[in-house]
């Protein structure tokens, strides 16, 4: 998985709890990412992007991940190789829950 985002005035990005290690600033569409297996779920997977709007007034967020992934069957091929996208552009307290069958 992969993105960038910003978020007024800084932010943090999670896969499914997991810290990403990324900050976001209001200034550049900073990057996240990881290619942490574990930190995927089957089904459902949570994306959260937060928001500290240190600068009051109000907040908002702009961001874009694309997940990559495949499936191997007992056989050692691939049973399934997709490419999914999400972009959302929010106004603080958004919060986005993908599900991925």
């Amino acid at each position: 998985m992969s993105g960038l985002g910003n978020v007024d005035d800084q932010g943090y990005v999670f896969l499914n709890g997991h810290d990403l290690g990324a900050i976001l600033t209001q200034f550049a569409n900073n990057s996240f990412s990881t290619s942490d297996s574990s930190f995927f779920n089957s089904g459902v997977n949570v994306l959260l992007v937060s928001d500290i709007n240190s600068g009051g007034g109000p907040s908002g967020a702009a961001f874009y991940a694309q997940f990559d992934f495949s499936t191997v069957s007992g056989f050692g091929r691939p049973l399934l190789t997709a490419c999914c996208s999400l972009v959302v552009v929010c106004d603080g307290g958004y919060h986005r829950r993908i599900t991925y069958a």
